[in-house]
């Protein structure tokens, strides 16, 4: 699924808005820490926003890989 990095910046804002709605405090600011850095590289990238989350996903610690692949499974779901 190809998306654009302005789509993908839209679904991390609704993503972590309803992890701040229905999940823990604790779960939002751990989504939050992970996904907001990758909100700064999609607005500078000029590439495919795929790739930068796959990027991060390589280069991710246990946890944040959990968060950036349920975030993909969000975007899937969406």
């Amino acid at each position: 699924m190809k998306l654009t990095n302005e789509n993908l910046n839209k679904y991390i804002n609704l993503y972590l808005n309803d992890v701040d709605d229905y999940g823990e405090e604790t779960e939002f600011l751990l989504a939050e820490s992970v996904l907001s850095p990758i909100k700064g590289l999609l607005v500078e990238a000029k590439g495919d926003g795929n790739l930068i989350l796959e990027s991060q996903l390589k280069e991710s610690s246990t946890y944040e890989k959990e968060i950036i692949e349920d975030f993909m499974l969000y975007v899937e779901n969406v």
